[in-house]
């Protein structure tokens, strides 16, 4: 399959250094991206991978894919849309495998919500540097078109992700599924990211643990109220995923440490927002909100 994956960020890296072992992949990233991994390739903790082909222009890219791949941040997600558009005809599928919510509707806003198919992945993986990631947890990445159809392109591409060693299986409700990860993330990542802390150091049967609990419930009430029936109980989840990734640093952290903007308004405050219209109380997002934009202000991101 020809597959274009936008963001050469931790997630993006590991998927283009995977799937290119089986399929022809083009990976559009910054400058320093383009450089080491044409010149170098994917390496996976440590070891080399696959080379895939970067890009740092989009016009380059002389063929049209067959699928398109977000993995860029949640705010870059409209911009990446519009460098893409020429490259997008009737065939191209267009999978987002981002944080945070809204963005299957906003890619659906410029291509057609038909074309877009949903996906979340528990998968732990490290940025180290251009071209370079460390895989520390390994999970189930799910997909699912926003109709809960399943049609032979949505069984295609599972199949060619399962080919390439990422675990995948196909659902009929993938907006559920993404409220369930955006849960897990609204209490993973500020509270790593504002603690400079691993995934696992939250179940310090402490302090951490509690507010990872109560942001856990809080937002469940606001899924609840949204009339999100969700697949199992989200707080077990989360730490499910917090002791699989318990050796993983949080995109949000990292995102932090890399001195770039978070995606707390995609995730965290999107509860609030949602909240708020609702007339759902979300006091502890509220505050991990103005923590997380605090420190962003503090280190002029």
């Amino acid at each position: 399959m020809k597959i274009l994956i936008i963001g050469a960020g931790a997630i993006g890296t590991w998927l283009a250094g995977l799937l290119s072992l089986k399929n022809r992949v083009w990976i559009l990233g910054r400058k320093q991206s383009f450089v080491a991994i044409n010149r170098d390739g994917v390496e996976i903790n440590g070891e080399f991978i696959s080379k895939p082909k970067a890009l740092v222009d989009i016009r380059k890219l002389n063929e049209d894919p067959e699928l398109v791949i977000f993995a860029v941040k949640a705010y870059d997600t409209k911009r990446a849309s519009n460098v893409i558009a020429s490259h997008i005809c009737n065939s191209t599928s267009l999978l987002t495998l981002q944080n945070g919510l809204g963005n299957e509707e906003s890619i659906g806003e410029k291509f057609g919500i038909s074309k877009v198919i949903g996906g979340t992945t528990t998968y732990g993986i490290t940025y180290e540097a251009p071209g370079r990631v460390i895989h520390r947890g390994y999970g189930l990445t799910l997909v699912g078109r926003m109709d809960g159809k399943i049609t032979s392109k949505l069984k295609e591409i599972s199949s060619v992700l399962n080919r390439a060693g990422i675990k995948t299986k196909i659902t009929t409700n993938i907006r559920r599924e993404k409220w369930l990860k955006a849960i897990v993330n609204a209490a993973i990542n500020p509270l790593t990211a504002l603690n400079g802390c691993k995934n696992g150091d939250l179940l310090d049967g402490d302090s951490l643990e509690n507010l990872l609990e109560s942001t856990c419930i809080e937002c469940k009430g606001v899924a609840n109220a949204y009339g999100i029936e969700l697949s199992r109980d989200p707080l077990e989840l989360t730490k499910e995923i917090v002791r699989g990734t318990a050796r993983n640093y949080s995109s949000m952290l990292q995102s932090i440490r890399a001195g770039k903007r978070t995606e707390i308004d995609f995730i965290n405050g999107h509860f609030v927002r949602v909240g708020k219209e609702l007339g759902v109380s979300t006091p502890i997002n509220e505050e991990l909100v103005v923590k997380i934009k605090g420190m962003e202000q503090r280190l002029k991101l």
